[in-house]
């Protein structure tokens, strides 16, 4: 590869990242993440701050506690992939629930 190519390669993938980023679609996206990611991390404090794991697995094997441990301190994403599992589901628009509007932003089946 000579450097002229590479340079080329760099022009085109700057120039098609600028467009991405002038889209008013991409930051409807990355509001949406971003208030998907606020609200799993409130949810996930919310939670490790109501379950004491000391006094709830005092009493059982270390396989289960710790499983526990983990689901408790994983649960921030969880719930972030929930969320962005509601937000991308075909059913949630936020424009308004008419069929007609959703199948002209999908195209032709």
């Amino acid at each position: 590869m000579e450097l002229s190519d590479i340079l080329d390669f760099l022009h085109a993938s700057a120039r098609s990242v600028g467009a991405e980023v002038t889209s008013p679609w991409f930051y409807l996206q990355l509001g949406l993440v971003l208030a998907g990611a606020g609200i799993s991390f409130a949810v996930g404090a919310a939670i490790r701050s109501r379950i004491d794991l000391a006094k709830l697995g005092l009493s059982w094997p270390a396989a289960p506690r710790m499983m526990v441990h983990v689901l408790v301190s994983s649960a921030s994403t969880a719930v972030f992939a929930v969320v962005m599992r509601i937000t991308a589901s075909p059913g949630c628009s936020i424009f308004g629930s008419s069929t007609s509007s959703t199948a002209s932003l999908n195209g032709p089946r």
